[in-house]
């Protein structure tokens, strides 16, 4: 199995805000992910523009971790990129690791 990519989360926009950028031909899916917010927030995961999962509720400096179990939490379609959205403008700090294909 190919290693695991990983990219930066550091935000503070209420915004979506794209983890990996679309690739026309593969997919994205997301296999491990750390993220702490500074204040109380909602994360919703898209598949573009599209919700992966609901808002999920985090509690400021409580990271939420997403250990890699060997199955995605989060999948994009070819030609959409992975995305975040917040609720608050709270800085959300971590890592992704990842995989395209």
């Amino acid at each position: 199995m190919t290693q695991l990519l990983e990219v930066k989360i550091d935000t503070t926009t209420t915004a979506d805000v794209t983890l990996v950028a679309s690739n026309a031909n593969q997919s994205i899916r997301l296999y491990q992910l750390v993220v702490i917010p500074s204040a109380n927030t909602n994360i919703t995961f898209k598949d573009g523009s599209t919700a992966l999962s609901g808002a999920m509720t985090l509690a400021a400096g409580v990271p939420l971790v997403l250990p890699d179990t060997g199955s995605p939490w989060a999948s994009s379609r070819a030609g959409n990129g992975l995305v975040i959205a917040q609720s608050t403008t709270a800085q959300l700090s971590g890592r992704a690791y990842y995989r395209i294909g």
